[in-house]
């Protein structure tokens, strides 16, 4: 036993119940307390300890001979069980379990496929010396139908730079080669803004991959299978597959109406948004303006909403079938300028009323519908928005039904999360109203649990109490020791103050069962109806402030008081406060709600050094960097260390709002904070200077 540890190593409860097993009892755990100061012994301590056990060797031999057993018997089970179902009805195979749940959700079901999938090798796009039309492509046999046998696709998303051509300068086509080429040579790592980008897409669910360890369900990307893929795989490019002749107006829809299909079968969504002026309207198109357009936001959607899949032969923890999750987004603002969007904030950050297809920016409605000729003459053009809303409420029914059928445990992590902005990602308009906001069809929380699929006695919830259970003994001891947010009294505060919510959840849940938790759902919604206690790790003041739910918000304001709301509580590990969400996501109302309950602002930073202006910078929110100025905020502070969290830019050291603008090429934040150091500000004096 004794070699199966390193000498000095440190050890939590957990490691050492795992060495003692059975053995490890009252006396055992009265031992681990007493040389414990910190949550850890060392190794010597504990081996000293099983060595005093005469019988815990065998004990541990016993215990491991019974799971093996018990193991085997269950094997057996499942065979027996297997054999005396009808002949007429034999055993699906994985493979067949995999085929079957995904063709009962097929996308067919919600929007038709009209028009096929062509695609174009990426050596023959590398040949390209601008982006070329479709017509002239399929003339030269440079692009065709695509089908699973032919390989990988990368769909292409970008903003047409002109109006008559999509990349006037040719600089979307020359950043997309030279990312190809680099992808192909397997120097990716490099191209990303930094380790952390690189870590979040090619964990594609960073957030659960830190929280488990690193001990995934599916398997990580890797260089080499984008190397792979940037060798042998396709491209989709809207120029180069679609109809563009004047006379293909018919084709041309059917080929836009199909979208959904084509990124559902492209293994990978690349957004070209290199920063480039646009030629006729002489305003920048990069990567805000791209998010800001209806139709781009449509493409995003349909990517954020494809299926996961099940892997119902393997076995990721005892009871949990593996899931895969599909790829993050590839961001790309420059040939060595690579980033993405993790799952969380994508749900917290990106996944807004403001940021839903139907408030998005549409041709069509700038142009009131109706388009005028040289003549003066005059045609109604239909409405985009009446077109996508139908596709947008499918492809949401589709993905929270088809997350019905997976293991409790990733319903537990995942179905919440969607099912909760099914209302508010359809709204038409940016105000927080019951009509946006609300399911109308919600007046009970049995209703609510119908919702979101927790029925008492239902897999789901007893999923969350199993989690629960095995997690609240592990989460009050500290992962990390070194984490930034356990150090120093500070940290130890920090600590005890999560240990507390954590024993209060705990009792919380012991109490009122699952009643609270149907409550976070409905703030998470903005759900007024509904009002229920803190979660352990975010407060509902959070969730108000991410998602814009002014009427929530003052309700728990006015109600219970900005104090016990806890309206200045910091995140446990990254140090995120609701005013901090409230900027990230651009919600000024919001901001000015916690403002005039008195929270703080000036002054506060996460552990990394960002501050509520390095949050609005990355997301290029103007308006909130200059409410953030009249408040006083320092526009200029500077990081100390890229350790991050949840939406945090981890671009080091010494880097300001400015630096963040301009890393994700906001141009209007860019111009703003550029103005500002031309103020004059006043100096701090020395010490020599105080009287």
């Amino acid at each position: 036993m004794g070699s199966a540890v390193s000498a000095g190593a440190r050890l939590n409860e957990e490691d050492v119940q795992m060495i003692c097993g059975e053995m490890y009892d009252t006396d055992a755990r009265s031992a681990f307390a007493a040389a414990s100061s910190d949550g850890f012994v060392s190794a010597e301590a504990a081996l000293a300890y099983a060595k005093s056990k005469p019988a815990l060797e065998d004990q541990v031999a016993k215990d491991a001979a019974v799971r093996a057993e018990m193991k085997k018997q269950s094997t057996r089970r499942v065979i027996e069980e297997q054999r005396q179902r009808p002949p007429e009805a034999p055993t699906p195979t994985a493979a067949d379990k995999k085929r079957t749940n995904l063709t009962a959700f097929a996308l067919e079901d919600h929007v038709k496929k009209t028009f096929p999938m062509m695609v174009m090798p990426i050596a023959t796009f590398l040949e390209l010396e601008t982006m070329r039309p479709y017509e002239e492509l399929l003339a030269e046999g440079k692009i065709f139908e695509w089908d699973e046998a032919k390989g990988p696709v990368f769909f292409l998303s970008h903003q047409w730079t002109s109006f008559d051509h999509p990349d006037h300068t040719g600089l979307q086509l020359a950043t997309a080669k030279a990312v190809f080429r680099g992808l192909a040579a397997g120097d990716v790592v490099d191209r990303f803004t930094s380790e952390k980008e690189w870590e979040d897409w090619s964990l594609k669910d960073s957030i659960y991959a830190r929280n488990f360890n690193a001990r995934l369900p599916y398997e990580a990307l890797t260089p080499r299978h984008l190397a792979a893929e940037a060798t042998r795989g396709h491209v989709w490019l809207d120029y180069a597959c679609v109809p563009q002749a004047g006379d293909a107006q018919d084709a041309r829809l059917a080929a836009i109406e199909s979208i959904p299909h084509y990124i559902d079968a492209a293994l990978t969504f690349m957004v070209l948004c290199p920063k480039i002026e646009h030629k006729e309207k002489a305003e920048a198109c990069d990567y805000h303006s791209w998010r800001s357009r209806g139709w781009c936001r449509f493409e995003e959607q349909v990517n954020e909403l494809k299926l996961f899949e099940t892997h119902f032969d393997e076995e990721w923890m005892h009871g949990i079938t593996k899931w895969d999750v599909p790829r993050r987004p590839l961001i790309v603002t420059g040939e060595a300028s690579i980033s993405t969007v993790d799952v969380m904030d994508h749900f917290y950050t990106l996944g807004l009323r403001c940021n839903s297809v139907l408030n998005g920016d549409f041709a069509c409605c700038a142009l009131n519908h109706e388009k005028t000729f040289a003549d003066g003459s005059t045609v109604c053009i239909p409405c985009d928005k009446k077109r996508l809303k139908p596709f947008c409420v499918s492809l949401w029914e589709r993905k929270c039904e088809h997350m019905k059928t997976a293991s409790a445990f990733v319903q537990f992590m995942y179905f919440w999360r969607y099912k909760s902005h099914v209302t508010m990602m359809q709204a038409e308009t940016l105000e927080d109203t019951p009509e946006n906001t609300e399911d109308p069809a919600l007046a009970t929380l049995e209703d609510v649990k119908a919702k979101y699929n927790l029925a008492d006695d239902g897999g789901m919830w007893e999923a969350y109490k199993s989690l629960m259970a095995m997690n609240w003994g592990m989460m009050k001891m500290p992962q990390n020791p070194d984490m930034f947010c356990w150090q120093g009294d500070e940290g130890r505060a920090n600590l005890e103050a999560f240990r507390c919510r954590v024993d209060r959840h705990a009792a919380d849940v012991e109490k009122n069962g699952m009643v609270n938790l149907l409550l976070t759902y409905m703030v998470a919604e903005g759900n007024l109806k509904m009002l229920g206690p803190f979660f352990v790790m975010i407060t509902m003041l959070d969730f108000c402030a991410t998602k814009g739910n002014d009427r929530v918000l003052r309700y728990i304001l006015d109600t219970v008081g900005p104090e016990k709301a806890e309206i200045d509580r910091l995140s446990t590990v990254t140090h995120i406060a609701a005013v901090d969400r409230a900027c990230k996501s651009g919600m000024l109302s919001s901001l000015d709600i916690l403002v005039a309950h008195g929270a703080k602002v000036v002054g506060f930073e996460r552990f990394n050094g960002e501050t509520c202006a390095h949050s609005a910078a990355m997301h290029g929110h103007v308006h909130i960097l200059k409410r953030l100025h009249e408040l006083g905020v320092d526009m200029f502070a500077v990081t100390r260390n890229n350790y991050t969290g949840l939406g945090g830019g981890g671009l080091g050291a010494g880097k300001s709002a400015l630096d963040y603008a301009r890393q994700w090429n906001n141009s209007a934040a860019v111009a703003y904070l550029e103005s500002l150091q031309y103020e004059v500000r006043p100096v701090e004096p020395t010490a020599a200077e105080l009287p």
